[in-house]
C-alpha cells in the first residue's frame, strides 16, 4: 500500500518531468531540422546553430528551476496532507482505545475537517451506548 503524501509527489512529478523533457525534446529537434534546412551558408549555420544551443541551455536552466520549485510546492502540500491525515489517525487511535473525548485539530483542508466531524459524531455514539450497555 502506498503513503498519499509519497504517492501524489511521485505521480505529479513523474508526470510533469516526462512531459516537460519530452516537450523540450521535440521542440528543440523540430526548430532545429527547421534552421538546417532554411540556411544553406555554413559559417552563418555554425554561428546560428551555436546561439540556438545557448539558448536551449539557459531553457533547460529555466525548465530545472521550474522542476525545483514544483517539487517543493508539491513538497509542501504533501506535508499539509500528512498533518491532517495523522490528525485524524490519532483521533480515531482514540477511538479505538475507548477515549471518545479526544481531540481532533484539523488545519489544512476542509475534506479532512468533515471526516472529523463525521468521526466525532460517531465516538459520541458510540459513548452513549457504552453507557447504555449493562457492565459486567
Amino acid at each position: 500500500m502506498l503513503r498519499v503524501k509519497d504517492d501524489i509527489k511521485r505521480t505529479f512529478l513523474r508526470s510533469f518531468i516526462i512531459t516537460f523533457v519530452l516537450f523540450l525534446l521535440l521542440s528543440y529537434t523540430l526548430v532545429k531540422q527547421l534552421i538546417i534546412s532554411e540556411i544553406k551558408e555554413p559559417l552563418l549555420l555554425d554561428k546560428i546553430l551555436s546561439n540556438y544551443n545557448f539558448i536551449w541551455i539557459l531553457l533547460l536552466l529555466f525548465a530545472l528551476f521550474l522542476i525545483a520549485f514544483t517539487y517543493f510546492l508539491i513538497l509542501r502540500l504533501t506535508q499539509r496532507v500528512q498533518k491532517d491525515i495523522d490528525s485524524n489517525t490519532a483521533y480515531l487511535e482514540e477511538i479505538n482505545s475507548k477515549k471518545y473525548d479526544g481531540i481532533v485539530k484539523i488545519e489544512h483542508y476542509i475534506d479532512f475537517l468533515k471526516m472529523s466531524l463525521l468521526l466525532k459524531n460517531i465516538a459520541k455514539r458510540l459513548k452513549q451506548k457504552e453507557k447504555k450497555a449493562p457492565k459486567k
